[in-house]
């Protein structure tokens, strides 16, 4: 999965007339959200002043292009043809041409034109519904007839940027200890506690009831 920002890049800079290639959900669905952002922020502007309609009219076609091929990139990745994404077209073609050859086709709610035209209104609902279903979809996994899987493109970047960077890294040296800094340590037999040398011993710095500690018979405390 790709983040928001690496989906913009893709979109606008990298792939901005590249159709033949696979967009992945992420790819899709953040461009999409970008797409609502910005008419969100523009359109209350519109309403405040007339001047922002022709920003929005500027800022309108180019985001619908690349919708446009982030859409058929998305249609290669589940392994599909764009045409597909273009079958409303037809039919609003359809209607127009009825339209035009018909007098009246609402007059009559029983004519054939009518009944066409509305079945045709339905038709094109349930064909948004599967397109959201469609987009919604993993992709193909692994490679397609439109190219490599781009999850596995973006785990192979990913990788390789993980790669490049501990390459740059200098590699750490393990420190080995001399001689002399384990004998600054704690040993037993050099500096720490050790009866025989310079720890406690009762026999010469400690307690001893014979030499320099509580004798009753020499230093008072004689019970009788």
């Amino acid at each position: 999965m790709i983040s928001f920002p690496q989906a913009l890049k893709i979109c606008i800079i990298k792939k901005p007339f590249n159709w033949k290639d696979r967009a992945s959900r992420s790819e899709f669905w953040w461009f999409f959200l970008f797409m609502n952002l910005i008419s969100i922020f523009i359109s209350p502007l519109a309403e405040i002043n007339s001047s922002t309609n022709m920003i929005m009219s500027f800022f309108s076609i180019p985001l619908l292009w690349l919708h446009t091929m982030v859409s058929i990139r998305r249609m290669h990745d589940l392994n599909k043809s764009a045409w597909w994404l273009f079958a409303p077209y037809l039919y609003l073609l359809l209607a127009i041409i009825i339209l035009a050859l018909t007098v009246d086709p609402w007059a009559d709610e029983k004519s054939p034109v009518h009944i066409v035209l509305i079945l045709g209104v339905f038709a094109v609902l349930i064909y948004f519904l599967v397109l959201l279903c469609w987009f919604c979809k993993r992709g193909t996994v692994g490679a397609n007839r439109f190219g490599p899987d781009p999850l596995e493109l973006d785990l192979l970047s990913t990788h390789n940027n993980f790669a490049q960077y501990n390459q740059s890294q200098q590699p750490i040296k393990p420190t080995m200890r001399t001689s002399n800094q384990v004998e600054k340590g704690f040993n037993p037999t050099n500096n720490g506690f050790n009866p025989n040398q310079q720890g406690f011993n009762p026999a010469d710095n400690g307690f001893n009831p014979a030499q320099q500690g509580f004798n009753p018979n020499n230093n008072g405390g004689d019970g009788k």
